[in-house]
């Protein structure tokens, strides 16, 4: 299935064009990351997009190692660089859910995106990111903003607002974005869509 980012703005194509960095501030919202990593990763020159998002291709395009490995049950995920002059590492918990370890992906490039996308080759991350069961209890503004990004990159307000609009239920925009039921209903009514 294939839609378009209607909002997407001139300004963020322009941006974004002829590299794979994606500029952002501490300043830039998430909606507006999101929206501008699609554009530079997997939109088309009419800023088609395929759904569901292919986050594992967004990583790969931005220079990421994309792994699921057994982690423990409390981890979902996680965002490591081990070694100097070597990519950094997007792990997901291979026992989660298919559309579990898509978020934590998601959630992972999000980190990736505001706080290492130029760190230096040749520095390790001392801490890896992880996303683990607090991650969305909303107390880290770091781990807030990788929520926020994840659901924006996987669930484009354009196309949600839209597929809402023609009546289409949680459960079908789910099925859509190949996303959990929770996540698709939390994403809609973050979006102001009741």
């Amino acid at each position: 299935m294939t839609d378009t980012l209607r909002n997407a703005t001139k300004e963020s194509v322009d941006a974004v064009a002829g590299g794979t960095v994606i500029p952002v501030s501490d300043s830039t919202q998430p909606e507006d990351a999101a929206i501008k990593t699609l554009l530079a990763t997997v939109t088309d020159s009419q800023r088609h997009v395929k759904l569901p998002i292919r986050v594992g291709d967004i990583a790969h395009s931005l220079g990421l190692i994309v792994q699921s490995l057994p982690l423990p049950t409390e981890l979902d995920g996680m965002l490591i660089k081990d070694k100097p002059q070597q990519p950094f590492k997007a792990v997901s918990n291979c026992y989660q859910a298919e559309v579990r370890q898509r978020f934590t992906l998601a959630h992972e490039l999000g980190h990736y995106i505001r706080q290492y996308q130029e760190w230096p080759s040749d520095e390790i991350t001392v801490e890896p990111e992880h996303r683990d069961r607090n991650s969305s209890k909303g107390f880290d503004p770091n781990e807030i903003w990788s929520n926020r990004f994840a659901a924006a990159l996987l669930m484009p307000a354009a196309i949600v607002r839209k597929y809402w609009s023609e009546g289409k239920t949680d459960e079908q925009m789910a099925r859509i974005f190949d996303v959990s039921e929770s996540d698709m209903s939390f994403r809609r009514v973050n979006l102001g869509l009741r």
